[in-house]
């Protein structure tokens, strides 16, 4: 990401017109958290080109990625007036909605999303967590599934649709998906616990003790990882804040 950013900012300084380049640097300070930056960087890109497609949805996607969603859901709104059968503008906003729990708006956009990009993974994998959520296990199922049609390693997507399976009591369907989950990624605990209870449901009592000691095991794992990165975190903040000023 460093490198993407200098290299960004030098073709900035060449040329402080280049659209693109501005466009790319706002999206790469999203993603390493710099919002705010991002945002100064986008309306840079506005005040020369008011109707530049690419930096409204971007600051949609700054405003999404600070939690903001009510002004997210108004920006990509006035980027989808401008370009009605964008794909990515349509699951970014039906994920706006999502955020927010306002589940139907959310449905609405998502489908269109994949009328309009039946490639588009995470749009199937979206809106099969939004009907999941909505209690629309059938529905949940099938995006679930074109997800992992589309995209065979999706870990995260052969554990949801184990879950849904399990919900619609599909015990079979269920353990060959989480068994599928976990041969794709053997470090998560989710798919263990809910193996874990489906083997139990079927009287298999060993197995599910196997599984479930297992499920243990990485959440711990995962828990002291997370807590040493808080630790090294809180160090480097403290060591920084405890060093002497530097005369000029």
């Amino acid at each position: 990401r460093p490198a993407a950013i200098e290299a960004y900012s030098n073709a900035l300084k060449i040329r402080r017109d280049n659209h693109d380049a501005r466009n790319n640097l706002g999206f790469v300070l999203v993603e390493v958290g710099q919002a705010d930056r991002a945002l100064t960087e986008f309306h840079t890109v506005l005040k020369d080109d008011p109707k530049n497609i690419a930096a409204i949805g971007n600051i949609g996607f700054a405003l999404l990625q600070r939690g903001d969603m009510a002004k997210a859901i108004d920006q990509y709104q006035a980027a989808l007036r401008i370009e009605p059968d964008s794909a990515p503008l349509h699951y970014n906003l039906g994920l706006a909605y999502k955020q927010r729990d306002d589940l139907e708006p959310a449905k609405v956009h998502l489908l269109r999303a994949v009328e309009l990009d039946r490639d588009l993974v995470e749009a199937h994998y979206t809106l099969g967590i939004t009907y999941w959520q909505a209690g629309e296990f059938a529905e949940a199922e099938e995006q679930m599934r074109a997800a992992t049609r589309k995209k065979r390693d999706y870990a995260a997507a052969w554990t949801m649709l184990g879950t849904v399976q399990k919900q619609q009591n599909k015990t079979t369907e269920a353990l060959t998906s989480l068994a599928e989950a976990i041969r794709l990624d053997n470090e998560s605990p989710g798919p263990y616990t809910l193996m874990g209870q489906l083997l139990r449901s079927q009287g298999d009592i060993e197995a599910s003790n196997k599984a479930f000691a297992t499920a243990a095991r990485l959440k711990a794992k995962k828990e002291a990882e997370q807590k040493v990165m808080f630790d090294r975190s809180r160090t480097d903040v403290v060591g920084a804040a405890a060093k002497p000023a530097i005369k000029q």
